[in-house]
């Protein structure tokens, strides 16, 4: 309400100038921090592009299917370094995706990859050496200048001793304390499906997370992963939004012609993707 007051009495006096003096005035662009905070929308995407061949490849036509999408960033979980990641690579640059950066470790490993239409920097809280051996290669996080938005993306392996798979779902649970004060986004496959038991061990992450203050961008229909055989699926891959985002939509897509993402003879992967679209409303 305050803004708009201001807003019609900067309105009024550029009117009565112009009356006045006849000449033709612009209205300056106002920047007023608060409730008036300029809102950013953006497109977040996940997806795991595994399918458990025997010779992992990510031919280029996936950049194709991705950049369809029209995402603004990408989170590609259990990303194989084969031979045409080149070729990937350069159609995905092709469609305006200039920022890219990929988990370290050997090249057999999976990876997590991040690529995105807006500059970036790494971070330097997911270094390999601080993190649970499993998640060694498969966590990434980068630092989006403009907006201001951190972004992490992982994939936790299975199966994994009961042990292990804590100590990673208490690294995420830490981080994702201290990323959600400020605009943060969680990204990938988290190998868990909020239809499981309430007794499930990975079940206690995910209402952690929520409890955190994070929003759990979990679309009302579908499933993002189908077994080899038979035809119920699971909802295994998610996004996580700070407080600084206005949640639209949320949806998990299997085919958009002419690509068939999963579930399909010509599918490219055993997962869907996972498109959230959202508005910021607040700066750190």
């Amino acid at each position: 309400m305050h803004f708009r007051r201001i807003f019609l009495v900067h309105f009024l006096i550029i009117h009565i100038y112009n009356r006045l003096f006849n000449k033709k005035v612009y209205l300056l662009k106002l920047t007023i921090e608060g409730d008036a905070y300029k809102r950013c929308s953006m497109k977040f995407l996940t997806w795991n592009v595994s399918k458990k061949r025997p010779h992992p490849d990510t031919p280029y036509e996936m950049a194709d299917a991705l950049a369809a999408l029209n995402p603004d960033v990408i989170v590609l979980t259990e990303y194989p370094l084969g031979p045409s990641h080149k070729p990937f690579l350069e159609r995905l640059t092709s469609h305006g995706f200039t920022s890219m950066k990929i988990s370290e470790g050997n090249g057999h490993i999976p990876h997590t990859m991040i690529v995105s239409k807006l500059a970036f920097k790494p971070t330097g809280n997911q270094e390999p050496k601080t993190l649970p051996p499993p998640l060694a290669s498969s966590v990434l996080g980068v630092h989006l200048a403009n907006p201001d938005i951190e972004i992490l993306g992982l994939s936790v392996p299975v199966p994994l001793e009961t042990a292990t798979l804590r100590s990673c779902h208490e690294w995420i649970a830490k981080t994702a304390s201290s990323a959600v004060k400020c605009p943060s986004v969680i990204l990938g496959d988290f190998n868990l499906d909020p239809r499981d038991s309430a007794r499930d061990q990975g079940m206690d992450l995910l209402r952690r997370l929520m409890y955190q203050g994070w929003t759990h961008a979990l679309p009302p229909r579908g499933v993002s992963w189908w077994p080899e055989r038979g035809s119920s699926g699971r909802s295994l891959d998610h996004a996580f939004l700070s407080p600084h985002f206005d949640v639209h939509a949320m949806e998990y897509i299997t085919q958009s012609r002419p690509y068939v993402f999963t579930h399909g003879e010509r599918a490219m992967s055993d997962h869907a993707v996972l498109l959230v679209d959202a508005e910021m409303k607040q700066s750190c």
